[in-house]
């Protein structure tokens, strides 16, 4: 049986759910046959970093984490949840056959692209720095040493004169070469616009954008979007 809502495969080979109802009719992969748990007792969704998400669906018996019972919480696959009277769930059975989620490609290149712009826009402004540091003191010290003599206030008038020039020099490379927050604004606002889920539900889009964090950080969390708990397309 295959339920569309939750993705999940009951009685079949794999099993893709994040999330899915548990009882004695529900999607877990595991049949329940204890009676003091209900036809559709909780629901469980998997979250990032082993963590679940458990909500009571007004069970007749209730559910019970660590001895206490609980309406909705989230939980670790180490503590105790107790079905009903008597019945103990094994939270790390309920997606034995999910598949392990890759990161999608394609935000991988968005990040890839983003982090590579990142790198040159910050060796193009050393560069830059080091234009407007040291053209201006090399031509001050050429052109003194160039038009040289021996009166000192001819020596004195053209080592103003190198200096004047030296300031317009730097002036100039501030004017054309000092681009580069701009650039960085632009890269950063253009993969805030891309580096986002691409999950659908309700007929929107999800669009949450994922932050800053590698490809390899959310395929540690299971690459699940916080804010639609499903895997990241």
């Amino acid at each position: 049986m295959y339920n569309s809502e939750f993705g999940a495969v009951f009685g079949g080979n794999k099993s893709f759910a994040t999330k899915m109802i548990v009882g004695r009719k529900g999607e877990q992969p595991f049949l329940i046959t204890d009676q003091t748990v209900s036809s559709r007792h909780c629901e469980i969704t998997k979250l990032a970093e082993g963590k679940f998400h458990i909500k009571d669906l007004d069970s007749t018996n209730g559910t019970y984490v660590n001895g206490v019972g609980i309406i909705e919480c989230d939980v670790t696959s180490s503590e105790t949840v107790k079905l009903g009277e008597n019945y103990q769930l094994d939270l790390k059975k309920l997606f034995p056959l999910q598949q392990p989620t890759t990161f999608p490609l394609h935000l991988s290149k968005v990040y890839e692209d983003y982090i590579n712009q990142k790198h040159k826009i910050a060796k193009a402004a050393k560069w830059s720095m080091n234009l407007k540091l040291f053209v201006p003191a090399i031509f001050t010290f050429l052109a003194s040493s160039f038009f040289k003599g021996e009166d000192e206030k001819y020596n004195f008038v053209i080592t103003a004169v190198s200096i004047g020039i030296s300031i317009i020099i730097t002036i100039l490379l501030l004017i054309f070469s000092d681009n580069t927050t701009k650039q960085l604004e632009d890269l950063t606002d253009n993969f805030k616009l891309n580096y986002v889920c691409g999950n659908t539900f309700g007929g929107k889009k999800c669009g949450q954008f994922l932050g800053f964090d590698s490809p390899k950080i959310w395929e540690s969390r299971d690459c699940i979007c916080p804010k639609c708990k499903k895997p990241i397309k």
